[in-house]
């Protein structure tokens, strides 16, 4: 095959489709999906109806007849799609899809104007469109005899296509004045270790959610036996309380019911949902944890100069499927 005569670019040559979807290509690396968290969301009308909303956005299509080059695709404004109705003996299947008539391949056909099309579109059909550069961005099953599309008939197709992530780090020894004994029997919970266990941590306003990861280092579980439950609080405070808005799975530890000490790791670890008004702002992360039993007050668990956390959270870039 022929070398391009013009790359990409050169001032005051004339530019190929073909160069332009290359580049777009290259400068992506390949990748293919939606620009942003929200870009082409589908979510039912506000009153159910037999039309779908897609949220304004773009995306990325590999393009099926030319290998290396990919289309670009945009959403304006928010669109309405129309959804035909099931029969009265069965569900019926349907996909949003968002595609490209080029009319200089397979398969396309000419616009109704040259240089304004259309060429991209947005409609629901019973199967994606892999005949044309396509982006499916949500599957639709209306139940069998229904004439509308409710929230829970729309499963979200999307993946982000060029997804960022920020790793947070705030791993920290603690010293012999950071000692602290474990003494909250309330499901509430106390933060623990208080060295170290509350970090104020900006989160991207990019990010959709987090891997949060921590862990209790060579904890001190001293003879007897002891047993409670850790987790990871997050975002503002509760109102009437130090306990905050969101939160890890709780994990669960019990000590060993010896006549000696030991040293064990306790670990967390949860992906967890960030909520649209927490992007962009500075959170306080807080390891927490209570007893639910001890055998003594002796056996009670103790962070010491011996001991330390590891404390991550790494925030990820991905399609937001949150309705609200």
């Amino acid at each position: 095959m022929a070398v391009d005569p013009v790359p990409w670019a050169i001032h005051g040559a004339k530019h190929s489709a073909d160069v332009a979807r290359q580049n777009t290509y290259d400068s992506t690396g390949g990748a293919e999906g939606v620009s942003s968290p929200k870009a082409l969301q589908v979510r039912a009308t506000q009153t159910p109806s037999g039309q779908v909303r897609v949220a304004p956005g773009g995306a990325l299509m590999l393009s099926p007849f030319d290998a290396g080059q990919t289309y670009n695709f945009r959403n304006a404004s928010e669109t309405l799609v129309d959804v035909p109705a099931s029969s009265s003996l069965a569900a019926s299947t349907w996909y949003i899809n968002a595609w490209i008539n080029d009319p200089n391949k397979p398969g396309g056909t000419e616009p109704a104007s040259v240089p304004f099309g259309p060429y991209a579109f947005l409609t629901c059909d019973a199967a994606p469109k892999g005949n044309f550069p396509h982006y499916t961005p949500a599957k639709i099953v209306v139940p069998k005899n229904e004439a509308v599309v409710r929230q829970a008939d729309i499963e979200d197709l999307r993946e982000l296509a060029q997804p960022r992530s920020k790793p947070v780090n705030r791993s920290r020894p603690l010293n012999i004045v950071d000692a602290e004994t474990l003494t909250m029997t309330d499901p509430a919970g106390e933060r623990f270790p208080n060295a170290g266990g509350g970090q104020d941590i900006p989160i991207p306003e990019w990010a959709t959610r987090a891997i949060i990861e921590t862990e209790w280092l060579m904890v001190n579980e001293r003879p007897g036996n002891a047993y409670g439950a850790i987790w990871v609080e997050f975002g503002p405070l509760s109102p009437g309380g130090d306990t905050r808005e969101y939160s890890t799975q709780r994990f669960r530890w019990n000590t060993q019911a010896g006549t000696d000490s030991s040293r064990g790791v306790w670990k967390v670890s949860d992906d967890v949902y960030i909520p649209a008004d927490l992007r962009g702002t500075s959170q306080v992360f807080s390891m927490r944890g209570y007893l639910t039993y001890t055998s003594a007050g002796s056996a009670r668990p103790q962070m010491d100069q011996h001991s330390g956390i590891a404390f991550k959270v790494t925030f990820l870039e991905e399609a937001d499927r949150s309705t609200t």
